[in-house]
C-alpha cells in the first residue's frame, strides 16, 4: 500500500508534467491525475474510475448553474457597455497615470458583480478598448 503523502505528490508532478512538459490542457491535465490519484488509493479496483466520474459530476452539478448565469452576465456587461463604463469609471477617478491599477481595480469590481472569473474577458476586453486612449505604457 502506497502511503497518503506519497500517492499526494504523484498527483501533483502528474499535473505539473502534464501542463508543463507535455502542454496539456489543464482540465485534461487535473482529470488525468485524478484518475491516478484514484487508481493509486485504495479501495476496490472497480470503483476507483466511477469515483471519478462521480466526483467530477457531482461538482460541475454544483456550480454549473452559478457559472452559467455569471458567463450571461458578463455577456450582458460587455454587450451593453457596462464593463467598459466601470473600467472608464475606473481610469477617470484614478487617472491615467494609475491605468493598470484601474483596470486590475475594475477586474475585482466587475468579478464581485459576477461571482466568477469569467469577468476578466470582461476588462480585458475593456483595456484593450482604453488602451489607444491611455498611450503607450510607461
Amino acid at each position: 500500500m502506497i502511503s497518503p503523502l506519497a500517492i499526494l505528490v504523484i498527483g501533483i508532478v502528474t499535473v505539473l508534467a502534464l501542463i508543463i512538459v507535455l502542454r496539456v490542457h489543464a482540465f485534461l491535465a487535473l482529470i488525468t491525475a485524478a484518475i491516478v490519484v484514484s487508481l493509486l488509493a485504495p479501495g476496490d479496483a472497480v470503483d476507483k474510475i466511477g469515483r471519478v466520474a462521480a466526483a467530477f459530476g457531482s461538482t460541475a452539478g454544483k456550480i454549473g448553474v452559478v457559472i452559467a448565469m455569471s458567463a450571461i452576465i458578463g455577456r450582458c456587461l460587455i454587450d451593453s457597455g457596462a464593463a467598459d463604463r466601470i473600467v472608464r469609471a475606473f481610469v477617470r477617478t484614478l487617472g491615467e497615470d494609475l491605468c493598470p491599477v484601474a483596470l486590475m481595480s475594475s477586474g475585482f469590481g466587475v468579478e464581485e458583480l459576477e461571482i466568477d472569473y469569467s469577468s476578466r474577458t470582461d476588462t480585458c476586453s475593456s483595456g484593450r478598448s482604453i488602451s489607444p486612449q491611455a498611450g503607450p505604457p510607461r
